[in-house]
């Protein structure tokens, strides 16, 4: 009877033992099926929190290029996070609303750090260089794959203050202009540089003396065969007279090209913003003259800009004019180049600084 019970107590156990694995064998069946069948959507809202930037001022120097200038994380929250998102991070001017953000960088991942040069180059699109301004800065994320819109972080401010950059040329490139209206001082003379195509020079000088003379210098010595006078004809050579200036004193545009032997110089009377951005209905599309700085100088104006586009040309004509090519870095002006663009109209400061061989450079910051 006892062994009757005991087997009659095996078969129990035996029967919930089996019912107990085929119910885990069943649940983990259709626990596999459910992820199969339903995966992870890919419209999954996500979320992006404590955006964190490494510093709130930075003054960027072009000595620090390669330097880092700003580090930046956040964090994904929701169960989106891990699908294939794209982080943008934008910026522009505080109290903008984020209008007209420029891109500062695009990737796939949750930090990003930016260099010197990079960051001064997108912040000159903000920052007049040398000015100091507060920009917002905040964080897109992006699924390819869904149909919901971008989310963002909540935006952060950072104090910023840009350079424009700077390039050095050697002595092949660069013609010293001494004369009457600085005292002959070789050492501290205004330039006149090769650029772009070779033994082509240019630059603006202020020739302050009413009757300005001068000489044409290579090297930084007085040498009788490096030295270049006016030999008749728009011409220069050796052994001749000294170049002078009939316009009275004024900024010139001075060229020489030492492919020909020729030079030739062009009186600047007014820097003006010419276009369609600058229509006034009181003076229709008459050029609004910017203001030369004795103590910078460079010439700056500030004034209202309507959605459309300019140019700044020289004495109200198109015979000497900037524009900014898409293909050069923020700041750069371009002989004949494309048109700049106003997106939106507003209160606008714009400089142009010319007075540096080589380095034009011109900025525009909106109020």
């Amino acid at each position: 009877m006892a062994v009757q019970k005991l087997i009659s107590a095996r078969g129990k156990m035996n029967f919930i033992g089996k019912f107990m694995m085929s119910s885990m064998f069943l649940l983990f069946f259709v626990s596999c099926r459910k992820d199969a069948i339903t995966p992870l959507p890919v419209d999954t809202p996500v979320m992006i929190k404590d955006f964190k930037i490494s510093t709130s001022r930075v003054i960027l120097l072009q000595g620090n290029e390669t330097h880092s200038a700003l580090a930046m994380s956040w964090e994904v929250i929701g169960e989106g996070r891990n699908q294939q998102l794209i982080y943008t991070v934008e910026a522009a001017l505080n109290g903008t609303g984020f209008a007209d953000p420029i891109t500062l960088n695009s990737c796939g991942q949750s930090n990003v750090f930016l260099n010197v040069k990079n960051f001064n180059s997108k912040v000159l699109g903000l920052i007049n260089a040398g000015n100091t301004g507060v920009i917002a800065l905040r964080v897109r994320a992006d699924n390819p794959a869904s149909q919901r819109p971008p989310v963002y972080s909540e935006a952060v401010a950072l104090e910023v203050t840009p350079y424009q950059p700077y390039k050095e040329y050697d002595g092949s490139q660069i013609i010293k202009i001494p004369g009457n209206f600085q005292d002959w001082k070789l050492i501290s003379a205004p330039n006149i540089i090769s650029a772009g195509n070779a033994g082509e020079y240019e630059g603006y000088i202020n020739f302050t003396n009413p009757y300005s003379q001068f000489l044409m210098v290579k090297g930084h010595q007085w040498n009788p065969n490096t030295t270049y006078s006016y030999i008749g004809a728009n011409k220069f050579g050796f052994g001749g007279s000294m170049m002078s200036i009939s316009g009275g004193a004024g900024i010139y545009l001075l060229k020489a090209n030492t492919n020909t032997n020729t030079w030739a110089y062009t009186k600047i009377n007014t820097w003006g913003l010419h276009g369609s951005a600058i229509y006034d209905v009181n003076e229709g599309n008459k050029d609004k003259i910017m203001v030369f700085d004795q103590e910078t100088q460079s010439w700056s104006i500030t004034t209202n800009l309507i959605k459309g586009d300019f140019i700044i040309r020289a004495n109200n004509t198109n015979d000497i004019n900037f524009g900014h090519n898409s293909a050069d870095e923020a700041g750069v002006p371009r002989y004949n180049g494309e048109s700049i663009h106003i997106t939106r109209a507003g209160k606008y400061t714009i400089k142009l600084n010319l007075m540096s061989a080589g380095n034009y450079a011109y900025g525009i910051q909106k109020s």
